[in-house]
């Protein structure tokens, strides 16, 4: 902290009117901060949970400077009630889209002492599973990347994606080289033709390994949404994906584990 408030200072000597800002990944450097780095323009803050109790440490610790939060999102994996085979079970695109907006929402309310924030967005990353943490399915637009679109523009959302609203027939376990029928049920606003594909990724889970899960390839029996898939040849925890994708570029997906012996 002490080296941090001798950078800040030189980056003011250099250019009083380039404000610094240092991200703290949650609330543990904030009393630090406070303490010896008072040159900070700017806190940020990663937060996943709550902005009210980051608001009440920040208000608590007396900060003159205001707080961004540098990265927020959907609550984390280890927020979720585990499944049948003690993996994470990962909410839909609709719930994560809904906790997006109530996030920014309380973000707004805290307008003066909090200037805004960026939404965490890893891509194409593989960390807890091939979709948790992406706002994007490869090309594709989820429906939290249309909400957080709109939110941060002021535009409405004109396609909105499709929503799975269950992923059924996914077992708890199931022998090698067996076979399954899924089925996707699947709400949409739109009037365009709908492409399923479905896919299986290993189930390991790490913080901050951004790309620890590969993709298993699977063998898929049919077309629409719903079909019969052969479980892999290798024992292991599976997690099966379903994916629908509209004709206007977006998609959701909803996944479920399964127990190969």
């Amino acid at each position: 902290a002490k080296f941090l408030e001798r950078l800040i200072r030189k980056v003011h000597a250099l250019d009083p009117d380039h404000p610094a800002l240092y991200a703290s990944a949650g609330k543990t450097d904030l009393p630090y901060l406070k303490k010896y780095v008072p040159s900070l323009d700017i806190i940020g803050v990663n937060d996943y949970g709550d902005v009210q109790f980051i608001e009440n440490v920040w208000s608590d610790l007396g900060f003159d400077a205001p707080y961004f939060m540098t990265e927020f999102g959907a609550l984390g994996p280890w927020d979720n009630p585990r499944d049948t085979n003690r993996k994470y079970a990962e909410p839909s695109d609709t719930s994560k889209a809904a906790q997006y907006r109530n996030y920014w929402n309380r973000v707004r309310e805290k307008r003066g002492n909090n200037i805004g924030g960026c939404v965490f967005h890893l891509g194409e990353t593989t960390q807890e599973s091939l979709t948790y943490y992406n706002i994007n399915d490869h090309e594709y637009k989820r429906e939290s990347y249309l909400l957080m679109q709109s939110l941060y523009t002021g535009q409405k959302i004109v396609h909105h994606a499709p929503r799975i609203r269950a992923f059924k027939g996914v077992p708890s376990t199931i022998a090698r080289g067996a076979k399954f029928e899924v089925e996707m049920a699947v709400e949409t606003h739109e009037v365009n033709p709908l492409t399923f594909v479905y896919k299986a990724s290993t189930t390991v889970e790490g913080v901050l390994q951004y790309y620890i899960n590969d993709e298993i390839p699977i063998q898929v029996n049919g077309s629409g949404n719903k079909v019969t898939i052969t479980a892999p040849d290798k024992e292991g925890i599976v997690r099966i994906y379903g994916f629908v994708r509209d004709a206007y570029g977006n998609s959701s997906s909803a996944n479920a584990t399964v127990r190969v012996s």
